[in-house]
């Protein structure tokens, strides 16, 4: 994974796909919020991230990194954007989230 400790890793050969998912308890109210903890070795040709999906399987925001590209994106509901952070094989990045109220959120995601 390039994070260490106590980490765990999914991974996938010959253009495979790996998922991971976690449920939460219940909806997100105002004020809650979940951290990660992300990282990736070697070179990547695919891409890495991260989906909120609601109980209907519809995904409502994504970060990632697509493999080829400089900067980490977000989708938020319409198109991807960069967000500034830069890639590096190795590297630990730490992401939380935050909903705010009323399909709002913020959140904080840097190089650990």
């Amino acid at each position: 994974t390039g994070i260490g400790g106590d980490a765990f890793g999914i991974w996938s050969h010959s253009n495979g796909r790996a998922d991971v998912e976690r449920k939460f308890n219940e909806v997100l109210k105002k004020g809650d919020s979940f951290s990660i903890d992300i990282g990736h070795t070697g070179s990547l040709t695919g891409q890495i991230g991260l989906n909120l999906i609601d109980a209907d399987g519809d995904v409502h925001f994504t970060l990632k990194f697509r493999g080829g590209q400089n900067n980490w994106e977000i989708n938020d509901g319409g198109n991807d954007y960069f967000i500034g952070q830069g890639f590096a094989a190795g590297q630990t990045y730490s992401f939380t989230f935050t909903y705010n109220d009323n399909d709002t959120y913020s959140y904080v995601f840097v190089a650990g």
